[in-house]
Protein backbone atom coordinates (compact mmCIF):
# COMPACT_ATOMS: atom_id res chain seq x y z
CA UNK A 1 0.00 0.00 0.00
CA UNK A 2 0.96 3.42 -0.88
CA UNK A 3 0.22 6.74 0.72
CA UNK A 4 -0.65 9.83 -1.12
CA UNK A 5 -1.11 13.69 -0.16
CA UNK A 6 -3.00 15.47 -2.52
CA UNK A 7 -2.99 19.10 -1.90
CA UNK A 8 -5.86 21.53 -2.99
CA UNK A 9 -5.74 25.02 -2.85
CA UNK A 10 -8.31 28.70 -2.46
CA UNK A 11 -10.26 28.39 -5.25
CA UNK A 12 -12.17 25.77 -7.01
CA UNK A 13 -9.63 26.08 -10.19
CA UNK A 14 -7.93 24.33 -8.02
CA UNK A 15 -9.91 21.93 -6.11
CA UNK A 16 -11.38 20.52 -8.66
CA UNK A 17 -8.25 19.05 -10.61
CA UNK A 18 -7.45 17.47 -7.15
CA UNK A 19 -10.75 15.79 -6.70
CA UNK A 20 -10.64 14.49 -10.02
CA UNK A 21 -7.64 12.40 -9.03
CA UNK A 22 -8.48 11.83 -5.86
CA UNK A 23 -11.43 9.68 -7.26
CA UNK A 24 -9.69 8.37 -9.87
CA UNK A 25 -6.52 6.99 -8.34
CA UNK A 26 -9.37 5.30 -5.26
CA UNK A 27 -11.06 4.17 -8.90
CA UNK A 28 -7.81 2.75 -9.99
CA UNK A 29 -5.87 1.67 -7.31
CA UNK A 30 -8.40 1.34 -4.23
CA UNK A 31 -5.34 -0.41 -2.20
CA UNK A 32 -3.83 2.49 -1.62
CA UNK A 33 -4.60 5.26 1.05
CA UNK A 34 -5.22 8.60 0.43
CA UNK A 35 -5.27 11.99 1.98
CA UNK A 36 -6.31 15.07 0.70
CA UNK A 37 -5.47 18.89 2.00
CA UNK A 38 -6.90 22.19 1.70
CA UNK A 39 -7.90 25.83 2.88
CA UNK A 40 -10.32 25.60 5.69
CA UNK A 41 -12.97 27.80 3.45
CA UNK A 42 -13.40 24.70 1.54
CA UNK A 43 -14.74 22.38 4.23
CA UNK A 44 -18.31 22.75 3.31
CA UNK A 45 -17.73 22.21 -0.33
CA UNK A 46 -20.45 18.95 -1.76
CA UNK A 47 -17.46 17.97 -4.40
CA UNK A 48 -14.80 17.13 -1.13
CA UNK A 49 -17.56 15.78 1.26
CA UNK A 50 -18.73 13.33 -1.45
CA UNK A 51 -14.70 12.77 -2.93
CA UNK A 52 -13.30 8.98 -1.82
CA UNK A 53 -10.22 10.28 0.32
CA UNK A 54 -9.46 8.10 3.06
CA UNK A 55 -8.61 11.25 4.94
CA UNK A 56 -9.67 14.72 4.35
CA UNK A 57 -7.94 17.51 6.10
CA UNK A 58 -8.63 21.42 6.53
CA UNK A 59 -6.56 23.81 7.18
CA UNK A 60 -6.80 27.84 8.67
CA UNK A 61 -5.14 30.21 6.57
CA UNK A 62 -4.92 33.49 7.45
CA UNK A 63 -5.15 36.20 4.61
CA UNK A 64 -1.47 37.06 2.89
CA UNK A 65 0.53 39.71 4.02
CA UNK A 66 4.08 39.63 3.10
CA UNK A 67 4.90 39.45 7.19
CA UNK A 68 1.81 36.14 7.15
CA UNK A 69 3.50 34.75 4.10
CA UNK A 70 6.66 34.15 6.32
CA UNK A 71 4.40 32.89 9.62
CA UNK A 72 1.86 30.60 7.66
CA UNK A 73 5.02 29.05 5.86
CA UNK A 74 6.50 28.18 8.83
CA UNK A 75 3.01 27.18 10.29
CA UNK A 76 2.40 24.93 7.02
CA UNK A 77 5.75 23.35 7.22
CA UNK A 78 5.21 21.68 10.56
CA UNK A 79 1.53 20.74 9.91
CA UNK A 80 2.87 18.89 7.00
CA UNK A 81 6.08 17.63 8.60
CA UNK A 82 4.28 15.89 11.20
CA UNK A 83 1.34 14.56 8.54
CA UNK A 84 4.09 12.97 6.01
CA UNK A 85 5.69 11.32 9.14
CA UNK A 86 2.79 10.26 10.63
CA UNK A 87 1.27 8.08 7.76
CA UNK A 88 4.37 7.94 6.48
CA UNK A 89 3.49 9.40 2.75
CA UNK A 90 5.45 7.84 -0.18
CA UNK A 91 3.81 10.31 -2.82
CA UNK A 92 2.81 14.26 -2.70
CA UNK A 93 0.64 15.86 -5.75
CA UNK A 94 0.26 19.48 -5.71
CA UNK A 95 -2.26 21.69 -7.69
CA UNK A 96 -0.89 25.08 -7.37
CA UNK A 97 -1.34 27.91 -4.47
CA UNK A 98 0.41 28.70 -1.26
CA UNK A 99 -0.80 25.69 0.74
CA UNK A 100 0.12 23.35 -2.23
CA UNK A 101 3.46 24.76 -2.51
CA UNK A 102 4.61 24.92 1.06
CA UNK A 103 3.49 21.17 0.96
CA UNK A 104 5.38 20.12 -1.81
CA UNK A 105 8.57 22.02 -0.66
CA UNK A 106 8.11 20.27 2.85
CA UNK A 107 7.88 17.09 0.89
CA UNK A 108 11.07 17.72 -1.45
CA UNK A 109 12.82 18.42 2.29
CA UNK A 110 11.79 14.69 3.44
CA UNK A 111 12.87 13.38 -0.06
CA UNK A 112 8.98 11.86 -0.46
CA UNK A 113 8.55 12.25 -4.39
CA UNK A 114 6.22 15.01 -5.77
CA UNK A 115 4.42 15.79 -8.76
CA UNK A 116 2.80 19.40 -9.61
CA UNK A 117 0.42 20.24 -11.90
CA UNK A 118 -0.46 23.54 -13.89
CA UNK A 119 -4.03 24.38 -15.39
CA UNK A 120 -2.78 27.88 -16.47
CA UNK A 121 -0.72 28.96 -20.06
CA UNK A 122 1.81 30.52 -17.49
CA UNK A 123 3.56 28.57 -14.40
CA UNK A 124 2.44 30.14 -11.07
CA UNK A 125 5.10 31.84 -8.51
CA UNK A 126 4.10 28.57 -6.60
CA UNK A 127 4.88 25.90 -9.11
CA UNK A 128 7.57 27.70 -9.92
CA UNK A 129 9.37 27.69 -6.42
CA UNK A 130 8.28 23.73 -6.49
CA UNK A 131 9.43 22.79 -10.09
CA UNK A 132 13.27 22.14 -9.83
CA UNK A 133 13.42 19.57 -7.67
CA UNK A 134 10.26 17.72 -8.37
CA UNK A 135 10.16 14.26 -10.31
CA UNK A 136 7.11 15.34 -12.99
CA UNK A 137 5.19 18.82 -14.11
CA UNK A 138 2.18 17.91 -15.37
CA UNK A 139 0.62 20.66 -18.06
CA UNK A 140 -2.86 21.75 -18.50
CA UNK A 141 -1.84 23.65 -21.83
CA UNK A 142 1.83 23.58 -23.40
CA UNK A 143 4.05 26.07 -22.16
CA UNK A 144 5.38 28.96 -24.24
CA UNK A 145 8.80 27.93 -22.61
CA UNK A 146 9.47 24.48 -22.33
CA UNK A 147 10.38 23.01 -19.31
CA UNK A 148 12.36 19.48 -18.89
CA UNK A 149 10.62 16.79 -16.95
CA UNK A 150 7.35 18.56 -18.53
CA UNK A 151 3.92 16.36 -19.68
CA UNK A 152 0.99 17.59 -21.18
CA UNK A 153 -1.88 15.76 -19.87
CA UNK A 154 -5.00 18.25 -20.06
CA UNK A 155 -7.19 19.29 -16.57
CA UNK A 156 -8.60 16.60 -14.26
CA UNK A 157 -11.94 17.47 -13.88
CA UNK A 158 -15.21 16.01 -12.73
CA UNK A 159 -17.92 16.17 -15.16
CA UNK A 160 -17.71 14.44 -19.15
CA UNK A 161 -19.60 15.12 -22.18
CA UNK A 162 -22.59 12.70 -21.87
CA UNK A 163 -24.30 14.61 -24.88
CA UNK A 164 -27.22 16.21 -22.71
CA UNK A 165 -29.43 18.39 -25.21
CA UNK A 166 -28.78 21.24 -24.62
CA UNK A 167 -31.29 23.69 -23.57
CA UNK A 168 -31.87 27.69 -24.43
CA UNK A 169 -30.14 28.64 -21.26
CA UNK A 170 -27.79 30.88 -20.63
CA UNK A 171 -24.93 31.37 -17.26
CA UNK A 172 -23.23 34.07 -16.36
CA UNK A 173 -20.24 33.66 -13.93
CA UNK A 174 -17.20 35.88 -12.81
CA UNK A 175 -15.69 33.11 -11.26
CA UNK A 176 -16.39 32.01 -7.41
CA UNK A 177 -15.74 34.94 -5.41
CA UNK A 178 -17.30 37.34 -8.57
CA UNK A 179 -15.90 40.41 -9.80
CA UNK A 180 -17.43 43.98 -9.27
CA UNK A 181 -16.82 45.65 -12.94
CA UNK A 182 -18.16 42.25 -14.25
CA UNK A 183 -20.99 42.06 -12.23
CA UNK A 184 -21.95 46.04 -12.47
CA UNK A 185 -22.02 45.32 -16.60
CA UNK A 186 -23.84 42.34 -16.47
CA UNK A 187 -26.59 44.23 -14.46
CA UNK A 188 -26.97 46.80 -16.97
CA UNK A 189 -27.19 44.49 -19.33
CA UNK A 190 -29.58 42.06 -18.15
CA UNK A 191 -31.94 45.07 -17.00
CA UNK A 192 -32.43 45.64 -20.86
CA UNK A 193 -32.42 42.32 -22.25
CA UNK A 194 -35.18 40.66 -23.69
CA UNK A 195 -35.23 37.16 -25.14
CA UNK A 196 -36.71 33.45 -24.50
CA UNK A 197 -33.37 32.68 -23.02
CA UNK A 198 -33.06 30.70 -19.34
CA UNK A 199 -30.48 33.14 -17.42
CA UNK A 200 -28.96 32.26 -14.64
CA UNK A 201 -26.64 34.82 -13.18
CA UNK A 202 -23.70 33.85 -10.98
CA UNK A 203 -22.62 36.48 -8.77
CA UNK A 204 -20.23 35.65 -5.81
CA UNK A 205 -21.38 35.40 -2.40
CA UNK A 206 -19.59 38.87 -1.79
CA UNK A 207 -21.66 40.18 -4.08
CA UNK A 208 -25.55 38.77 -3.97
CA UNK A 209 -27.63 40.97 -2.12
CA UNK A 210 -26.03 44.01 -4.15
CA UNK A 211 -26.72 42.52 -7.30
CA UNK A 212 -30.14 40.78 -6.38
CA UNK A 213 -31.81 44.53 -5.26
CA UNK A 214 -30.65 45.97 -8.70
CA UNK A 215 -31.58 43.17 -11.15
CA UNK A 216 -34.98 43.92 -12.70
CA UNK A 217 -36.25 41.32 -14.43
CA UNK A 218 -37.67 39.11 -12.66
CA UNK A 219 -37.48 35.94 -14.50
CA UNK A 220 -33.42 36.10 -14.46
CA UNK A 221 -32.46 33.46 -11.83
CA UNK A 222 -29.53 35.12 -9.73
CA UNK A 223 -27.43 32.95 -7.00
CA UNK A 224 -24.86 33.93 -5.16
CA UNK A 225 -22.31 30.42 -5.48
CA UNK A 226 -22.28 26.69 -7.39
CA UNK A 227 -19.61 24.20 -5.90
CA UNK A 228 -20.00 21.98 -8.71
CA UNK A 229 -20.68 23.98 -11.32
CA UNK A 230 -19.42 21.65 -14.23
CA UNK A 231 -23.17 19.26 -12.77
CA UNK A 232 -25.35 22.58 -13.68
CA UNK A 233 -23.91 22.82 -16.58
CA UNK A 234 -24.97 20.00 -18.46
CA UNK A 235 -27.58 21.02 -20.36
CA UNK A 236 -26.43 24.52 -20.50
CA UNK A 237 -26.10 25.98 -24.28
CA UNK A 238 -24.43 29.36 -23.58
CA UNK A 239 -22.28 31.24 -21.18
CA UNK A 240 -20.51 34.53 -20.13
CA UNK A 241 -17.12 33.46 -18.16
CA UNK A 242 -13.67 34.39 -17.04
CA UNK A 243 -11.17 32.21 -18.31
CA UNK A 244 -10.37 30.40 -15.20
CA UNK A 245 -8.95 27.09 -16.40
CA UNK A 246 -10.69 24.92 -14.51
CA UNK A 247 -14.03 26.66 -16.21
CA UNK A 248 -12.63 26.50 -19.43
CA UNK A 249 -11.89 22.62 -19.20
CA UNK A 250 -15.67 22.16 -18.14
CA UNK A 251 -17.56 24.58 -20.45
CA UNK A 252 -15.63 23.09 -23.66
CA UNK A 253 -15.85 19.77 -22.30
CA UNK A 254 -19.56 19.97 -22.11
CA UNK A 255 -19.86 21.54 -25.69
CA UNK A 256 -20.98 25.03 -24.34
CA UNK A 257 -20.73 27.77 -26.56
CA UNK A 258 -18.87 31.05 -24.59
CA UNK A 259 -18.32 34.71 -24.67
CA UNK A 260 -14.99 34.45 -22.52
CA UNK A 261 -13.69 37.75 -20.48
CA UNK A 262 -10.48 37.10 -18.95
CA UNK A 263 -9.82 38.84 -16.02
CA UNK A 264 -7.18 41.77 -16.02
CA UNK A 265 -6.58 40.93 -12.08
CA UNK A 266 -4.61 37.99 -12.35
CA UNK A 267 -0.71 37.41 -12.33
CA UNK A 268 1.15 36.74 -15.88
CA UNK A 269 -1.95 37.78 -17.69
CA UNK A 270 -2.84 34.02 -17.64
CA UNK A 271 -6.68 34.29 -18.48
CA UNK A 272 -6.29 36.25 -21.63
CA UNK A 273 -3.18 32.99 -22.76
CA UNK A 274 -6.23 30.82 -21.12
CA UNK A 275 -8.68 32.22 -23.50
CA UNK A 276 -6.92 32.07 -26.71
CA UNK A 277 -6.11 28.59 -26.72
CA UNK A 278 -10.11 28.59 -27.37
CA UNK A 279 -10.16 31.72 -29.55
CA UNK A 280 -11.51 29.91 -32.70
CA UNK A 281 -14.56 28.24 -30.85
CA UNK A 282 -15.50 31.38 -28.30
CA UNK A 283 -16.21 34.93 -28.45
CA UNK A 284 -13.17 36.44 -26.65
CA UNK A 285 -13.91 40.40 -25.32
CA UNK A 286 -11.64 42.81 -23.00
CA UNK A 287 -13.19 44.98 -20.14
CA UNK A 288 -11.96 47.72 -21.71
CA UNK A 289 -13.95 47.80 -24.45
CA UNK A 290 -17.38 45.55 -22.56
CA UNK A 291 -20.24 47.74 -22.51
CA UNK A 292 -24.00 46.22 -22.78
CA UNK A 293 -24.17 46.79 -26.35
CA UNK A 294 -21.31 44.99 -26.99
CA UNK A 295 -22.55 42.06 -24.69
CA UNK A 296 -25.83 42.01 -26.62
CA UNK A 297 -24.05 41.85 -30.12
CA UNK A 298 -21.76 38.67 -29.26
CA UNK A 299 -24.57 37.47 -27.38
CA UNK A 300 -26.62 37.36 -31.18
CA UNK A 301 -23.08 35.78 -33.04
CA UNK A 302 -22.99 33.09 -30.49
CA UNK A 303 -24.85 30.68 -32.51
CA UNK A 304 -22.94 30.80 -35.61
CA UNK A 305 -19.97 29.53 -33.60
CA UNK A 306 -17.97 26.13 -34.56
CA UNK A 307 -17.96 23.70 -32.01
CA UNK A 308 -15.22 22.57 -30.15
CA UNK A 309 -13.54 19.14 -30.82
CA UNK A 310 -11.42 17.61 -28.84
CA UNK A 311 -7.63 16.68 -30.00
CA UNK A 312 -7.58 13.51 -27.94
CA UNK A 313 -9.92 10.54 -26.73
CA UNK A 314 -8.11 9.70 -23.76
CA UNK A 315 -8.82 11.64 -20.58
CA UNK A 316 -6.70 13.71 -18.56
CA UNK A 317 -7.33 11.89 -15.36
CA UNK A 318 -6.15 9.11 -17.15
CA UNK A 319 -3.34 10.12 -18.23
CA UNK A 320 -2.41 11.98 -15.48
CA UNK A 321 -2.96 8.49 -13.28
CA UNK A 322 -0.36 7.17 -16.07
CA UNK A 323 2.04 9.65 -15.34
CA UNK A 324 1.97 9.35 -10.87
CA UNK A 325 2.46 5.80 -11.93
CA UNK A 326 5.47 5.99 -13.64
CA UNK A 327 6.76 8.28 -10.49
CA UNK A 328 5.26 6.30 -8.21
CA UNK A 329 4.54 2.57 -8.99
CA UNK A 330 0.82 2.19 -7.41
CA UNK A 331 0.49 -1.79 -7.92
Amino acid sequence: MKTIVIIGGNTLGHVIPGISIVNGLRNKYPQNRIIYVTNSKQMNLKIIKESNADIKEFIDIKSLSRLNEIKEFFKLRKYFINLYKKYKVDLVIGFGSFISSVGIITAQMLNIDTIIHEQNKVLGLGNKLCYFKTKKLLLNYPLNKKHRKSVVVGNPILVSNQSKTKKEKLVITSGSGGAKFFNDIMVDFLNNYEDNLEITFITGKKYYDEINSKINNKKIQIVDFIDDLGSYLQDVKYIITRAGATTLSEIFELGIKPIIIPSPNVSNNHQVLNALEYKDYSIILYEKNLTPDVLLTSLKKLKDLNPFKKDCLVSPVYQFIEEVNDVKRLY
